[in-house]
């Protein structure tokens, strides 16, 4: 309930600022690119766009925003250039730019769920196997377990699909290391409890091959910022990291954030790609026992009995 209200909320003010927000001009004070990890056994991450602006408010007073919004907005901007934007008087931090909408921001939200790949077949894959597993308990006991190896079968195969090999672009130059992150288990924080003083660490979080997210930056002719760039690789695989340090790269002049380090190996794609088979293997056969022993018997055993 707390969660549906939250939810509420915020799509309620996004509703209301689509309505009622202030228009203004505000003027861009600032630029920045967040990196968000996700302690993921494929080394997963997301980048979101922000722009820190200033405008004047209706009461006088000199206000200030964080907003959001896609790459190709973020690039055509610099500091001190205008931006229309509205925003909630009582809650001048409320602010988003003016061509962007509810609708906009919630097609967004459905494309980043959609993009992640894992979610939404794992998600495909429950349902579908679900509805057939009712299906066969239907018709016996011999066809629920039947039709649940297949499914599990299914999930090993769609959920974890083989890793693409990096393809390094065609130009090449270095860069200087901003930040490192280890990341040895997933989920990193969770799953843990502590019992007398002592924690339990519940073992099946541990990565086969632990893993390093590099971001780093580097200049790019003709690009109006430093481009900051995120590679991923293999624990102890790069002699030297760390923050500061100047490695190679390799990158496509027209995709420059996609630059990927020279140095260094990527097995943990494979090493860590079956993490999580045990929660398809699980899910497979709980779904199999609830479903076999919803089994209708058949004519001839009722007959019998």
């Amino acid at each position: 309930m707390i969660v549906l209200a939250c939810l509420a909320l915020l799509l309620g003010g996004s509703l209301w600022l689509d309505r009622n927000g202030t228009p203004v001009t505000a003027t861009v004070g600032s630029k920045r690119e967040e990196i968000a990890i996700h302690d993921s056994p494929l080394g997963e991450w997301s980048r979101w766009y922000r722009l820190g602006v200033e405008f004047p408010r209706s009461d006088g007073v000199p206000g200030t925003a964080t907003l959001t919004v896609s790459r190709e907005r973020f690039d055509s901007l610099r500091e001190g250039d205008r931006i229309a934007i509205r925003y909630v008087p009582a809650f001048p931090l409320l602010a988003r730019s003016a061509d962007h909408s509810t609708v906009q921001v919630l097609r967004n939200a459905g494309g980043e769920v959609a993009a992640d790949r894992f979610f939404a077949g794992a998600l495909t894959w429950f349902i579908l196997g679900g509805a057939g597993l009712w299906l066969m308990a239907r018709l016996g006991t011999t066809a629920v377990f039947a039709a649940g190896a297949v499914w599990i079968a299914a999930g090993l195969v769609l959920l974890f699909p083989a890793p693409a090999p990096a393809r390094p672009g065609a130009a090449g130059t270095t860069a200087r290391v901003h930040d490192i992150r280890l990341i040895t288990k997933s989920p990193e924080e969770r799953f843990s409890r502590t019992y007398g003083g002592h924690k339990l660490d519940l073992g099946f979080r541990e990565l086969a091959l632990p893993y390093h997210i590099v971001q780093f930056r580097f200049v790019v002719p003709d690009w109006p910022d430093s481009v900051l760039a995120v590679d991923v690789v293999d624990s102890a695989s790069i002699a030297g990291l760390a923050a500061g340090a100047v490695l190679p790269i390799r990158y496509d002049p027209h995709t420059p954030r996609d630059a990927r380090l020279v140095p260094g190996t990527r097995e943990f794609r494979k090493r860590n790609r079956y993490h999580f088979g045990w929660l398809v293997v699980g899910s497979g056969l709980l779904g199999m026992v609830v479903a076999a022993l919803g089994t209708r018997p058949r004519a001839g055993d009722r007959a019998r009995a």
